[in-house]
């Protein structure tokens, strides 16, 4: 565990697992921590039919994955019974990642950046994907709340409740609210010069290379430019 861990944690098995994604998973039982390296570490986790689920998993972080069921230490498909282990892939060619993993209504919600989808079962055993959303998802997996009767969370532009046949925008009454909140995205902007002629001209992606009136700059600021650097 490092300063820098952010963990993921579900309860199953009368334990507590946890991950930070590309670390360890940790399982708690009260008393003892141990460590495991042996499964599928994603930074969005869930306990859903028996299984202990992850996604996000860095280098397939479109694939979801599942344990056997009720064993959440074995992620081995040996292609015997459908309690084996699962994997599989969630909307691989979108170019994003998996961000959430929750469990709703008996069902498994997976959300992308612009997605969201639900896994169900028949028979306990072999998921099912059935897409909600081709344009909605999370960019904020901590948003997620599950109510009585629905699930809301923020999506790229406003919040939205889901009842598990309806996905409903519910917040264009607190629009200037949610910029303001989606504003803490601020770190994500950049500004870059890789190439000769972008040092000349000034290349900005989300911010302006020019010092504004009251903006805040360094003291002092020193660079220097070579023809070989």
């Amino acid at each position: 565990i490092t300063s820098t861990s952010r963990f993921s944690a579900v309860n199953a098995f009368g334990n507590a697992y946890l991950t930070d994604g590309p670390t360890n998973w940790l399982q708690l039982n009260g008393t003892v921590l141990t460590a495991s390296t042996a499964m599928p570490r994603g930074v969005t986790n869930a306990f859903w039919m028996e299984r202990l689920v992850t996604g996000g998993v860095s280098g397939t972080a479109s694939t979801l994955y599942m344990s056997a069921i009720s064993d959440p230490l074995d992620w081995t498909d040996n292609g015997i019974t459908d309690a084996d282990s699962f994997s599989t892939p969630v909307r691989a060619n979108d170019g994003y990642n998996i961000r959430l993993t929750k469990t709703f209504k008996n069902r498994l919600l997976v959300m992308k950046d612009y997605s969201t989808d639900e896994f169900t079962t028949n028979d306990g055993q072999i998921p099912n994907r059935t897409p909600v959303s081709s344009i909605i998802g999370t960019q904020y997996p901590e948003s997620y709340q599950e109510r009585e009767n629905d699930a809301i969370w923020l999506a790229h532009d406003g919040f939205y409740k889901y009842t598990g046949s309806q996905l409903v925008p519910i917040s264009e009454v607190i629009q200037s609210t949610v910029d303001a909140i989606q504003q803490l995205q601020s770190y994500n902007r950049y500004y870059t010069e890789s190439t000769q002629s972008q040092f000349q001209s000034g290349t900005s992606t989300g911010t302006s290379p020019n010092v504004l009136l009251n903006s805040v700059v360094l003291a002092t600021y020193t660079v220097t430019d070579s023809s070989d650097s």
